[in-house]
């Protein structure tokens, strides 16, 4: 395989896997590492892939062009990149033929949405441009969008009429992002404006399931919208530190680690 067929295929196997570490992908291909990173240095500057702590990720050509602000969602996503796949991942074997489902603004929620099952039907419950993105185009899913202003560097919809919209919806699962999980303070985002969304999402669901890498325990962002005890289940990676995993099983919380 010459250089130019190779790397037209790294960029298919990123996008078919959600991402690949270096190492995985020098074996793939039957190269060194050292042209692999040459590959992928290339396809970077190219903007066909971003490079991140030894892996890379596919860019979707589809991704919204943000605009300036303190958090950027498409920043966001570059960190810890590989456990949001994994989070992700397990998040969508979750679900169940005809749940209906709730997926929250967020990256790492936004990895459970390339990863849901197209060989069952579901109902998918959205209010974000990077999930309804991922869903648009897979079959057996039927999707409800709660509408409202877009939020470019949140990629939200968010208005009063989208909020009573999901208060209405009744499902079987929502699974919903934090920036900060805190053992006294709660589980915080970064943007008021999510605040009222979430806490909706949160109402209208029988299991609620909090997706978070492990960065963002012992955080605290600056918007409040729960408390840990109204979550049934955490979804993380197995970096959680062992305070937290007691924490969680004493307040009898079911902790998933990927």
């Amino acid at each position: 395989m010459n250089k130019y067929s190779r790397q037209k295929n790294i960029v298919s196997f990123l996008k078919e896997n959600n991402g690949a570490s270096i190492k995985e992908l020098a074996t793939v291909f039957g190269v060194s590492e050292m042209t692999i990173r040459r590959d992928l240095t290339f396809l970077e500057n190219k903007k066909k892939i971003k490079l991140v702590h030894g892996a890379a990720i596919f860019i979707n050509d589809d991704k919204i062009t943000l605009g300036e602000a303190d958090y950027d969602l498409h920043i966001e996503s570059v960190k810890q990149s590989m456990e949001k796949l994994k989070i992700g991942q397990f998040a969508a074997s979750l679900i169940e033929p005809n749940d209906t489902i709730i997926i929250d603004t967020g990256t790492t929620t936004e990895q459970i949405a390339h990863y849901l099952p197209t060989d069952i039907p579901i109902t998918v419950l959205c209010y974000n441009m990077n999930t309804l993105l991922a869903i648009s185009n897979k079959p057996n899913i039927n999707i409800i969008l709660a509408g409202g202003y877009y939020y470019k560097n949140t990629q939200l919809f968010q208005s009063p009429e989208g909020v009573r919209m999901i208060r209405r919806i009744r499902a079987n699962k929502a699974f919903l992002s934090a920036s900060g999980v805190n053992q006294k303070l709660g589980v915080t985002c970064v943007e008021q404006i999510e605040v009222e969304t979430k806490a909706a999402a949160i109402s209208s669901s029988l299991s609620r399931i909090l997706v978070c890498d492990s960065s963002k325990f012992d955080k605290i962002g600056p918007s409040y919208f729960a408390q840990i005890n109204e979550f049934d289940a955490i979804i993380t990676d197995s970096n959680i530190p062992d305070d937290w995993i007691e924490f969680l099983n004493e307040s009898n919380i079911r902790l998933y680690t990927v």
